[in-house]
């Protein structure tokens, strides 16, 4: 979350780094904005591409050595896909090849050292530990020079290894690995993958094996023009096929799809999406489980899409990281606003430099809490951003204001499902608490299909029955959810004077029986699950074997 508040530029200003992550908060507020994040990140990586390459041509003097930039450049597209590597390690990135070529230009070799240990302080408070692998190359790229001036550039680096050291002496920074490493760039709870050093190392190797280029002319291959063109090409090749299986996830990519759908309350694009697929990840899962349940549609359609038990309703971490929206979301809906708040409250924390839509969602609660003041402090902040500056000041005319908030119908509606002063203690199990949110207030339809659908889920036909004949008796649809009829069917299998009372239909009945002489004859079938599947996939008889 990108602030306009002078304050905050003072504050990033005053640590090591603290530059560049001002600069990469400034563009990544505009991600938000369909298309604009992919086409920033394509602007710098390209960037990055002729900044390599213009640096290492000066090297060789050739031109038909493009192996360099382009493993630069791929090295740091795969980073971009990283959710944990944080934008200005890009800008950092380019920020180091950028003052290279820089010195590259200076011809006046006694200003060219007096200007690298400038740079190497400067590049340090402005970037953080960047400046040690310009340091480095600088150092790299002096052993080049023919004359006693080519070991002036081992002081820079020195110089740079001091800096970082007395940073984490006197507690400018962190610890030695973000002071010393890329570490900085990588989320500090998360451990960087390997991709990360990489990149670190790609550069240095390159400006050390580029100067060799014309030893490969004295093989006998070397002398036909393709041969170097088509090495090339071939490495690029093998590192394209590496990387792409090592370091994308395209699962995360649909997760981020999904999460987008989420934001803006697009619950149809989330069932069409989980429709068309198996599913095997929960989390998957529980973005259709609720947008199921948004749209009224959970307990008939829940056995029609992938399930895998009730970490579907509300995956299990212990760690909320990145998942703290998709949690606090499902719990604002069921009307257990204590939890919301508490997902929207770490997962801001998680972020470091916070997330206006969990702040957003630190309003809403303290708002339907009466906490007014809570609330004033957290709009004040979205007040100073670009993105969300209009919703801030919509929110701001409910502050110390009841009346108005009884005349909203989110907050009038949240308010309606708070439990007693009596009761604030936050339950981590979703069974337990849609339970007791529907038992407070029978009214609560989000939590009442959250229940049921807990109770099938967890596969506890008896604790449905129990619950279903507590809330039901006396009131039964005239039509229940197939779900309920055949979990239903399966508690009164012995029963069948219980089958019309319960309120199961005769079409569930004749497809429960056939299910049953489907399954004693074929036991030993060797592909049997997907028989029963093909027939009964969408009954909850099948998730209740077979899952």
């Amino acid at each position: 979350m990108f602030l306009t508040t002078p304050s905050y530029l003072i504050e990033c200003l005053s640590q090591p780094g603290g530059m560049i992550e001002y600069v990469a908060h400034f563009f990544v507020q505009f991600f938000i904005v369909p298309f604009v994040g992919a086409f920033i990140t394509a602007f710098f990586l390209t960037l990055s591409y002729v900044l390599s390459d213009q640096l290492l041509a000066r090297i060789t003097r050739k031109k038909n050595i493009f192996i360099g930039p382009v493993s630069i450049f791929l090295i740091q597209l795969y980073l971009s896909f990283d959710a944990y590597f944080l934008f200005q390690g890009i800008l950092a990135y380019l920020l180091c090849l950028s003052t290279l070529q820089l010195l590259e230009l200076c011809r006046r070799p006694g200003a060219k050292f007096l200007f690298a240990f400038l740079l190497t302080l400067i590049i340090y408070w402005i970037a953080g530990p960047v400046s040690i692998l310009f340091a480095f190359c600088f150092a790299l790229m002096s052993l080049r020079e023919e004359n006693k001036r080519k070991l002036l550039g081992l002081p820079v680096f020195g110089l740079a290894l001091l800096i970082s050291y007395l940073s984490v002496r006197y507690s400018l920074t962190g610890n030695y690995l973000q002071s010393f490493l890329p570490d900085m760039y990588y989320y500090s709870s998360v451990k960087p993958v390997s991709l990360v050093y990489l990149s670190w190392i790609i550069l240095p190797f390159w400006i050390i094996v580029y100067p060799y280029h014309n030893t490969i002319k004295k093989f006998k291959l070397g002398k036909k023009e393709y041969f170097m063109p088509l090495l090339q090409t071939i490495i690029i090749a093998g590192l394209l096929f590496v990387c792409t299986w090592k370091f994308t996830n395209i699962q995360h990519y649909k997760l981020k799809k999904l999460d987008y759908f989420a934001r803006n309350e697009q619950w149809d694009e989330i069932i069409d999406y989980c429709e068309e697929k198996t599913i095997d990840n929960l989390v998957v899962i529980c973005y259709q489980n609720l947008a199921l349940a948004q749209k009224g549609v959970l307990a008939d359609k829940l056995f029609y899409l992938s399930q895998r038990g009730v970490e579907g309703l509300e995956i299990e971490q212990k760690d909320i990281g990145g998942l703290a929206p998709l949690l606090s979301d499902i719990r604002f809906f069921l009307g257990d606003i204590a939890s919301s708040q508490r997902y929207a409250f770490e997962g801001n924390i998680f972020t470091h430099e916070g997330s206006g839509r969990l702040m957003k969602r630190l309003v809403q609660t303290n708002l339907i809490y009466g906490e007014y003041p809570v609330a004033e402090k957290y709009i004040h902040y979205l007040e100073n951003t670009f993105f969300y500056r209009k919703w801030a000041n919509q929110q701001r005319r409910f502050l110390f204001n009841d009346s108005l908030c009884i005349a909203d119908h989110l907050i009038r509606g949240k308010r309606k499902f708070l439990p007693p002063e009596s009761r604030k203690v936050v339950i981590k199990d979703i069974l337990e608490e849609s339970g007791v949110l529907f038992g407070q207030n029978p009214q609560n339809k989000a939590a009442e299909q959250y229940m049921f659908a807990g109770y099938l889920l967890a596969k506890d036909i008896r604790g449905f029955k129990n619950m279903f004949s507590k809330y039901k008796i006396g009131k039964m649809a005239a039509e229940l959810p197939d779900a309920y009829q055949q979990a239903l069917l399966v508690y009164y299998e012995d029963q069948p004077g219980q089958w019309a009372k319960a309120g199961i239909s005769e079409i569930n009945i004749r497809q429960f029986k056939q299910y049953k002489i489907t399954l004693n004859n074929n036991q030993k079938h060797p592909h049997l699950e997907k028989m029963m599947k093909k027939y009964f996939g969408s009954t909850y008889w099948f998730f209740l074997h077979f899952r």
